[in-house]
């Protein structure tokens, strides 16, 4: 059976370009319908309730002029309770530099921040990934996979992770040192 998977003459062209596209499509299907106005994942039809939730927050209270606040547990608890159910946090574990990144999140409404955040996350992943190939089926490989799937569904920062460490790897391989530095260096928010 290891055997099978490993030589993988199962994984033709034909068959994962249809498949990362169906895959793709399904996913998305399943986002719409959770963080739609009515879905599951919206509370007062304004916030979903995900990862999200804290850089959402977090970039509000940089654009408020107030980013201390996201340190301080006791008054960043305070700010998600209208959101969550009794004994619930999502507390904010990242360097004062990925405040520069969220703080655009909060200027918009929780549901556009969010799509643009996971969208913007999904494209930078698959471009590095369709770099690493060399090829745009690299798109919907990082589409395609579950693990995708799960970041954009909590709203989690894991495809910026991967668009940086792809990205460093394809500059490296590429003689680009400064580059690489740059986007291995911004790893440091993990």
């Amino acid at each position: 059976m290891v055997a099978y998977f490993s030589q993988a003459h199962w994984a033709t062209r034909d068959r994962l370009i249809p498949a990362g596209f169906m895959a793709f499509a399904a996913y998305l299907g399943v986002l719409t319908y959770f963080f739609s106005p009515s879905g599951p994942a919206i509370v007062d039809g304004a916030v979903p309730i995900s990862d999200f939730l804290c850089f959402w927050l977090a970039g509000g209270e940089v654009m408020h002029g107030r980013p201390g606040v996201v340190y301080d547990n006791s008054a960043f608890l305070a700010l998600q309770t209208p959101y969550l159910e009794a004994g619930a946090f999502y507390p904010f574990f990242y360097p004062p530099t990925f405040l520069l990144l969220v703080a655009p999140l909060g200027m918009m409404a929780a549901i556009p921040a969010y799509a643009v955040s996971q969208a913007v996350s999904l494209a930078l992943a698959g471009a590095a990934c369709a770099r690493i190939l060399r090829n745009w089926t690299g798109f919907l490989l990082i589409a395609a996979m579950p693990a995708s799937f799960n970041a954009m569904f909590h709203g989690q920062n894991a495809l910026l992770c991967a668009a940086l460490l792809g990205g460093g790897l394809a500059a490296l391989g590429g003689r680009r040192q400064i580059l690489e530095g740059i986007l291995l260096g911004q790893l440091h928010i993990k």
